[in-house]
């Protein structure tokens, strides 16, 4: 197959991607920043910090993923 006709696959997943992603971080960053407002920077960011190494860690080891594929978004082997 040629590229023109892989481009509007491409772009409709890249728009998903990016919808997926807005709809999931913009009520994430509300929920930080209130509780930043109601407790304080000093205990959520160290909260966040050990959420987001627990979700490292369980991505890692529990599905067994590579760090190469949980922090660039490589999901499968090039075949």
């Amino acid at each position: 197959m040629s590229d023109d006709q892989n481009k509007p696959d491409r772009t409709a997943a890249i728009a998903k991607a990016w919808r997926n992603w807005l709809l999931m971080f913009v009520p994430i960053l509300a929920l930080v920043l209130a509780s930043v407002y109601w407790l304080g920077f000093d205990t959520t960011y160290p909260l966040l910090i050990g959420l987001l190494v627990v979700t490292l860690l369980y991505q890692k080891f529990v599905n067994k993923r590579s760090w190469r594929s949980i922090l660039w978004g490589v999901y499968a082997l090039d075949k």
